[in-house]
């Protein structure tokens, strides 16, 4: 069973080839044009949904890539109109597009399938109340990913992962993800993650220095643990499962007591999309709970198709990294939009934090 991480850094296309794109457009005339221009994180869709899709509706998915929200952001503000048809940001990343009129309010009419969407994820979300711009694709978590055959002493919170670093040193990796690790420190400090307060900007800042000697830094880390060269890490539940399962390495995942992110990757429709139906048409397609399954048992991540939940693979439904109990949920925190200089000063901690 092939699950992906939803950042992993390989650039492979669901049906990339010009002449494919050429075929799909040659096909019965629709209203739009048959295709669907989607800016996606790497492995982040199944291809077997994307050959489905087409199969069922003439429309070819086109995909293209990004590795961060910010270079999301950047392709958006540089491209030609019509570029992207369908994009999908992280939570904080959707409000800030919705802010600069980026998005195109999505039409419920074109969406039957938004039934499927567990309640929790539908309506009350901070970054899109009314859910009106965005649909939630996939969520999970940031924690701490261990080796236990190697790790003995089983982490349990952010000060436990530093502590640890230390002793294995150079066998420690943080993923690539800026305010993620940023939040780790300062909830490792008893703050929250969304901390604007320059000072104690300041204090997370000197912690993450401190654990820099003992760390890489890499998004690509399944092989090093697979191989042994990282045993420790600070990463995403998803991928933990890729390790434990496609890798068939022995991960443990775990959040941490003092709390971490939860996150959630959506879909959106950029107002300059030149196929915003078919948009439509695929956000529909996917929320139907055979091909909810289809896409959670490809990369990992936890699926907000309610009726798809009894469907899963009872190995990915039981798995509580995945799934978390109410009372893990409970420590869970969710990444605001900042200001330019609280942006600017976070930019700057973790440019000094790379640089080591």
């Amino acid at each position: 069973m092939p699950w992906r991480s939803r950042r992993s850094f390989l650039k492979l296309g669901v049906l990339s080839s010009a002449a494919a794109a050429l075929a799909a457009c040659q096909r019965a005339p629709l209203r739009e044009a048959p295709l669907l221009n989607l800016h996606n994180w790497p492995e982040y869709l199944n291809p077997e949904t994307a050959k489905r899709f087409w199969r069922e509706t003439d429309i070819f998915v086109n995909q293209t890539f990004f590795e961060s929200n910010e270079e999301l952001l950047d392709d958006l503000k540089n491209a030609s109109p019509g570029t992207f048809d369908l994009i999908t940001p992280t939570d904080y990343m959707v409000r800030y597009l919705i802010e600069q009129g980026l998005l195109l309010k999505l039409d419920p009419a074109q969406l039957p399938n938004l039934r499927n969407v567990q309640a929790a994820f539908r309506s009350g979300r901070a970054h899109d109340p009314l859910g009106e711009y965005s649909v939630t694709k996939n969520w999970g978590t940031t924690g701490i990913i261990y080796r236990p055959d190697v790790v003995t002493e089983p982490p349990a919170s952010w000060a436990d992962f530093w502590a640890l670093a230390e002793r294995h040193s150079g066998r420690t990796v943080v993923v690539e993800a800026r305010d993620e690790v940023i939040g780790a420190a300062l909830k490792l400090l008893g703050y929250s993650l969304n901390e604007t307060d320059p000072g104690r900007l300041a204090e997370a800042e000197r912690k993450l220095l401190e654990l820099r000697p003992h760390i890489g830094v890499n998004s690509e880390y399944f092989s090093m643990f697979q191989d042994g060269r990282a045993v420790l890490g600070l990463g995403w539940n998803g991928d933990a499962f890729v390790i434990r399962h496609e890798y068939e390495t022995p991960v443990n995942y775990v959040v941490p007591r003092e709390g971490t992110l939860l996150w959630e990757d959506d879909w959106c429709i950029p107002t300059t999309a030149m196929h915003p139906r078919n948009a439509h048409a695929f956000i529909n397609y996917v929320l139907q709970p055979e091909i909810a399954v289809l896409e959670s048992s490809y990369h990992g991540y936890a699926t907000v198709v309610e009726p798809a939940l009894p469907l899963l693979d009872p190995v990915v439904r039981n798995d509580p990294s995945l799934y978390p109990p109410a009372e893990v949920m409970s420590r869970l925190e969710r990444l605001q939009t900042f200001d330019a200089e609280t942006l600017q000063r976070r930019a700057e901690i973790w440019e000094r934090f790379l640089a080591g």
